[in-house]
């Protein structure tokens, strides 16, 4: 591993570092934009900011760690961390995905191309999971997002249950995630408006990943929390981690 992976490394993890004490910048009510990542997205009407302070002390945050920062969050005429409501995280893949095609990004995150997912009755219509449990990583290359959706387990303590909808936006260097928490008795009424905050979320120019067109293949090295390689930590951090922490979450 060279001496400018290893410092590519370091900067990003400053670059959160920032982000986690950064807020939404430039946002118009109705709106989420962060200037540092260069995007924007619509929130729907009823839909509050939930305080800062309450987001840092989430598990969301202490599950990202030094990898990532929660930007913001919006509860559906509740208030704090109550469904159903939406988190808005930036994290960063345990690769150097700025060197990845899009072969290497199937590989790695072990993702399923939207193509396939409809073909195989993977989505219905209106694009919505026709599984019993969470969905694979699908990945939409025209929409530079991935999606994962489904009924997360019931919580054993109080038979509540809840329904993730979670879009990883492919930035630069960075995923932008919005993860939105349904209430299973309210999905049908609430996924029209998750729906139209994904569709308009937009990068500016230059701010979205480029897919990476290399003579051969990249290598993909050890970091600093472990081996990554073939699929490695990261179609598990994607996947396994983010069903983790909402788990956790939902059982609060």
């Amino acid at each position: 591993m060279g001496m400018g992976y290893i410092l590519s490394i370091v900067c990003r993890i400053i670059s959160l570092a920032i982000l986690v004490c950064a807020a939404p910048s430039h946002a118009q009510p109705g709106e989420f934009s962060h200037q540092e990542l260069g995007i924007t997205m619509r929130i729907p009407d009823g839909w509050k900011p939930i305080a800062q302070k309450t987001l840092e002390a989430s598990a969301h945050q202490k599950d990202l760690a030094e990898n990532g920062a929660v930007l913001a969050g919006y509860a559906r005429g509740g208030a704090g961390l109550t469904p159903p409501y939406m988190v808005i995280d930036a994290w960063t893949p345990p690769f150097d995905y700025t060197r990845a095609t899009w072969n290497d990004l199937v590989t790695h995150l072990d993702l399923t191309l939207i193509e396939d997912a409809r073909t195989n009755g993977m989505l219905d219509g209106n694009g919505k999971y026709t599984g019993s449990d969470l969905s694979p990583g699908i990945l939409d290359k025209d929409r530079k997002m991935i999606l994962m959706q489904g009924p997360l387990p019931k919580n054993s303590r109080t038979g509540r249950q809840l329904y993730l909808v979670s879009a990883s936006f492919l930035g630069k260097f960075d995923f932008v995630r919005v993860h939105a928490y349904l209430p299973v008795d309210r999905v049908k009424s609430l996924m029209p408006e998750v729906l139209m905050t994904l569709d308009s979320a937009k990068f500016e120019q230059g701010a979205g990943y480029q897919p990476f067109t290399p003579k051969s293949s990249p290598r993909i090295g050890r970091r600093r929390y472990g081996r990554i390689g073939g699929l490695g930590f990261g179609g598990v951090g994607l996947m396994v981690g983010i069903w983790y922490v909402f788990r956790r979450l939902s059982d609060d």
